[in-house]
């Protein structure tokens, strides 16, 4: 029999019996879209980051390094400039899915609750599973899709892939600018110290001796005493000649000694510091002066070095920040609009389609075997098949 006979014959059946053939697939199209619908909708999100620059490539070498991925890269990441560029490159994947990665993902999403598990070798597998992270060899592109059955957590995982992949980046960075800038921040705390130290101290001698500024207390005093030493002259002067003409038991003149005793005091206060002065007397101020002078310079040396230490500090945390591996992305994630899986129509069709063949091979075998002589080798197998199959009860009962 001929292919095309053979065509013919199996077209004639399915019309004689089209009516079993279009119950079946009306049943299996009714069972398909039924578990069709059961199956819960997911969501597709996706991004794309462009490939590092070179500065950022040659620092992520020791990024994949840290993290063990250069031996299963060859190990030749840091041999050259561009051999780190390339290497990076195609690290940059293999960090993504790192178990650190996965774990924070985990964690920040809960997704062992997600996806019912409790260990969390299981939850990498299924995010992992979920997860499709390439990079095409020639643009070096890289594309980062989830699927989730919820779109907006679809979209914060991919977000936060990228977030980990700049986060991991620049907790492993070893760059000369971030030693740098590590070492500045310590001589600044230091630094600072010595300052706070060095006015504490300062503020203590000031407080103690009634110091605030001895070289302007100084001044003050000696203006102040010579100012009394000038009124004390004049009255002195006013004295004797109030002696000469009045004698010592007028009252002008009493009031005039009295007048002379009370500045006389006054300049002989300034001479030397006894419990009731106020402020160091005018002999202390040397020794103060110099004592002031010694705190005074320390404070001015710390402030000088924390004022250079904050300036370089910021320098470094500006190169820092111009060597940190960012990666650029090109296409951010965004929360889908439409499911992406499942495809109902095309699971129904396909069912229906699939019920149909099965049908008319079925209609088509068992014509076959209707045709088929009583004495063909495979009917004389099944008789005999039969018979054993039903003889083993038997034997089991007796």
């Amino acid at each position: 029999m001929t292919n095309d006979s053979r065509l013919a014959r199996i077209w004639l059946l399915a019309l004689e019996h089209r009516k079993c053939i279009l119950r079946t697939a009306i049943i299996t199209a009714a069972l398909a879209t039924i578990i069709a619908l059961l199956i819960p909708n997911e969501y597709e999100s996706t991004a794309r980051l462009l490939p590092p620059s070179s500065t950022t490539s040659a620092l992520l070498a020791g990024v994949a390094a840290r993290l063990g991925i250069g031996a299963e890269l060859g190990g030749g990441l840091a041999e050259s400039a561009m051999g780190a560029i390339k290497g990076v490159n195609s690290t940059l994947v293999p960090i993504l899915e790192s178990r650190t990665v996965q774990d924070r993902i985990i964690d920040h999403f809960d997704l062992r609750r997600v996806y019912r598990t409790r260990y969390y070798l299981n939850a990498r597998k299924a995010l992992a599973k979920h997860s499709s992270i390439s990079q095409d060899r020639q643009t070096g592109v890289i594309t980062i899709s989830v699927q989730d059955r919820e779109a907006t957590r679809a979209a914060a995982i991919v977000k936060m892939y990228i977030d980990e992949l700049n986060r991991v980046a620049s907790e492993l960075d070893t760059s000369d600018a971030h030693k740098e800038r590590v070492f500045i921040e310590s001589q600044l705390k230091g630094a600072e110290e010595a300052l706070d130290q060095a006015s504490a101290a300062l503020g203590q001698f000031s407080s103690s001796n009634l110091a605030m500024d001895v070289k302007e207390q100084g001044k003050a005093m000696v203006e102040g005493i010579a100012t009394l030493e000038g009124q004390l002259i004049g009255a002195q002067s006013e004295l004797r000649g109030l002696q000469q003409i009045y004698g010592d038991e007028n009252s002008r003149v009493r009031s005039a000694q009295a007048r002379v005793a009370t500045l006389q005091s006054k300049v002989n206060q300034f001479g030397a510091r006894d419990d009731k002065q106020v402020f160091p007397g005018l002999r202390q101020l040397p020794e103060l002066g110099v004592r002031y002078a010694e705190l005074y310079r320390r404070v001015k040396v710390q402030e000088s070095v924390f004022e250079l230490l904050s300036q370089e500090y910021e320098v470094a945390k500006i190169e820092e920040a111009k060597q940190m591996p960012t990666i650029r992305v090109l296409d951010p994630a965004d929360v889908p609009e439409k499911k992406s899986f499942p495809p109902r129509t095309i699971l129904v069709l396909c069912a229906v389609v699939l019920s149909v063949i099965f049908t008319v091979l079925y209609l088509h075998l068992s014509l076959i075997w209707t045709a088929m002589d009583a004495d063909h080798p495979w009917k004389s197998l099944l008789r005999k098949t039969r018979s054993a199959i039903s003889r083993v009860p038997e034997t089991s009962a007796s």
